[in-house]
């Protein structure tokens, strides 16, 4: 995908696609004895976006523009912030956000949002451009 890169040593598909459109990827692993196992899928990548766009997560979902490990960016309104073994939890009251590089995550559910580790486990996230 362009755009994209595979570090395969950490085994993560880093990066920003430029392309739109439907690309195909096969992931093949083998171990010691030369035995492999394969993974084919395909990323579709619309039109637009950038760093100019909202982006709405909702519950489930994994926030891939997130940071991963323990980090701490700037907030605003109600926001906690919880670190463990390199795992971050974040809970957020409704309208609280937090900053990090060039993007805003803002709560936008009046019970309140809990992120962990980038995956969304209640509420709903609006992603901006940071002001």
């Amino acid at each position: 995908v362009p755009g994209l890169s595979f570090n395969s040593t950490t085994r993560q598909l880093t990066g920003t696609p430029t392309t739109a459109g439907t690309h195909s990827m096969t992931y093949t692993v083998r171990d010691a004895d030369g035995d492999a196992s394969t993974l084919r899928f395909t990323i579709t990548v619309q039109a637009g976006g950038g760093d100019d766009s909202d982006t709405q997560w909702t519950t489930g979902q994994t926030i891939t523009s997130m940071p991963t490990g323990f980090w701490f960016g700037s907030v605003g309104g109600s926001v906690f912030f919880r670190g463990s073994g390199g795992i971050v939890l974040i809970t957020f009251g409704n309208g609280g956000w937090v900053e990090y590089s060039s993007r805003r995550w803002t709560c936008a559910s009046a019970g309140g949002c809990d992120i962990r580790d980038r995956e969304l486990l209640r509420g709903t996230i609006v992603e901006t451009a940071a002001p």
